[in-house]
């Protein structure tokens, strides 16, 4: 912009008559002379803009080759790839479905979600096909498992992730298969193994702040492909990562369990999840009770603590009862899990694997059972911590307290029960790896806490099996990238989450 002071100088007036201005100040004598009043010599500054569509160039200055520049602008805008849109068809259905059915301006689509844990940097795209169609090839380093090992540092969970869409071939070049005609979702993502909290507001915690996912708040998380985000990777990966690093989670708020969800149903393992985002808060307590030096106020303190323990076991137990009764009311399969057939990656001590009705069943249980292995650990050394702090109290022949809550069983928290819950968790994980789930990098936060179980009784047999396991997983994760990313599809990216 440039000031432009006028042409004619003087006071106002004779500017505006246009006449020669002694210009005497204050005012001008030939006005007052001639008996006209003397407007003085201040006056705005006019400023000419130059924008950018006409090159800066200002109205005294024309511009030049405008014509060729918005024939320039207009190629290169026709040069960009279109982006395709997709929603969900409704009704919506919940976001574990292995399927949705999409539309585009292509029509409808049925697509399987695959989920792979990998390093974002390293992704290569490769132009695939016409440009103008925005499809890429995509080339991922090489298999990078997700590390949930708790770090137990003052940095918060950061989860990125890409979301990319394949469509089948039309169905004259398709090739011959079952599920030739379904197109696929895929996430890959990266998260690290960091849990911090602050009990401070969202608008002054400045982990909030700097978090896109917080800071975007639940009610993004309604559509997809934002929702199937949320749900399927973000937040069980931010709830043990939590967990296994004992502090509490944001999304252990009500506006977390419920925003999302406004659109679409929520699921058995959705509820579940919602119940063990309390248990971070719950052990993050026990840590603060239990080094406390023998008293009367520790004992109380742990037995206010295990009471809410016991509160949120009772949810876990209505939880699994309503489950139980959904299964009954299907005449055709009324069991919720069974023992499976052989398999040959079968070791033991864990030979008779588990075998469930579907995928998002299958990880619910192995869920429900690592959040009791947690859970039952919690409460037992809450148990000892309240016979240590003595202050009357008295055991029976048996060794067990006498002046706990009557509902509380404290046989359900020794090492040999929690041993069959993790023996559980163990038989239910191979399951989980089979052909049917595209998400395999799930199950390493559970198979760390019954690790982590077995290494503190001492368990060699069983820290074998969970070695073994985990590079049965290796493997799975590694098939389902070749068998799903690297056939030379052509993908479309549709957002980039977190």
């Amino acid at each position: 912009m440039v000031g432009v002071k006028g042409k004619y100088k003087g006071c106002n007036t004779c500017r505006n008559r246009r006449v020669k201005c002694d210009n005497t100040r204050p005012f001008c004598k030939k006005c007052i002379d001639h008996g006209r009043a003397c407007e003085g010599y201040e006056r705005e500054t006019v400023f000419i803009v130059g924008t950018v569509d006409d090159k800066g160039r200002c109205a005294l200055h024309p511009p030049r080759n405008l014509q060729r520049s918005k024939k320039a602008k207009t190629s290169a805008e026709s040069s960009e790839p279109a982006k395709v849109e997709f929603s969900a068809v409704q009704p919506l259905q919940p976001a574990w479905d292995e399927t949705i059915a999409l539309a585009s301006v292509g029509g409808l689509h049925q697509v399987r979600f695959v989920a792979l844990h990998t390093n974002l940097d390293s992704v290569r795209q490769q132009q695939a096909g016409n440009p103008e169609t925005g499809e890429v090839k995509l080339v991922l380093p090489t298999s990078q498992r997700v590390d949930v090992r708790p770090t137990f540092r003052k940095e918060d969970f950061k989860l990125n992730s890409q979301c990319f869409i394949h469509l089948p071939e039309s169905s004259s070049s398709q090739r011959a298969g079952k599920n030739s005609n379904e197109g696929l979702c895929l996430f890959i993502y990266e998260h690290n193994s960091s849990a911090a909290y602050s009990n401070k507001a969202p608008w002054k915690d400045p982990a909030a702040i700097i978090n896109p996912i917080r800071q975007l708040g639940p009610g993004y998380c309604q559509t997809f492909p934002a929702h199937h985000f949320f749900t399927r990777i973000y937040r069980p990966n931010a709830i043990f990562a939590s967990l296994l690093n004992r502090r509490p989670t944001h999304l252990a708020s009500s506006e977390w369990m419920l925003d999302p969800w406004k659109q679409h149903p929520k699921t058995s393992l959705d509820n579940l999840l919602d119940i063990i985002a309390l248990l971070p808060t719950l052990v993050a307590r026990a840590d603060q009770i239990t080094p406390l030096p023998p008293s009367m106020g520790r004992r109380l303190k742990a037995k206010d603590l295990l009471n809410n323990c016991a509160s949120i076991e009772k949810q876990l137990e209505n939880w699994y009862a309503g489950i139980e009764q959904a299964a009954a009311a299907n005449r055709d399969n009324p069991l919720l899990y069974w023992i499976g057939e052989p398999s040959l990656h079968a070791q033991i001590p864990f030979a008779d694997t588990f075998a469930f009705a579907s995928p998002a069943l299958g990880l619910a249980h192995i869920y429900y059972w690592s959040s009791l292995i947690t859970l039952h650990t919690c409460m037992h050394s809450l148990i000892e911590a309240i016979f240590e702090s003595g202050g009357g109290a008295t055991t029976n022949n048996y060794g067990f307290l006498t002046d706990l809550s009557p509902s509380l069983d404290p046989v359900k928290y020794n090492c040999r029960e929690i041993r069959k819950l993790a023996a559980n968790v163990c038989r239910g994980l191979d399951w989980a790896l089979g052909p049917g789930v595209g998400q395999p990098d799930l199950m390493a936060a559970p198979l760390w806490v019954v690790e982590n179980f077995y290494e503190g009784i001492h368990g060699e047999l069983e820290g074998f099996w969970c070695e073994g396991f985990r590079a049965r997983m290796v493997e799975r994760a590694k098939a389902v990238e070749e068998e799903m990313v690297g056939e030379g599809r052509g993908w479309v990216e549709v957002g980039r989450l977190g």
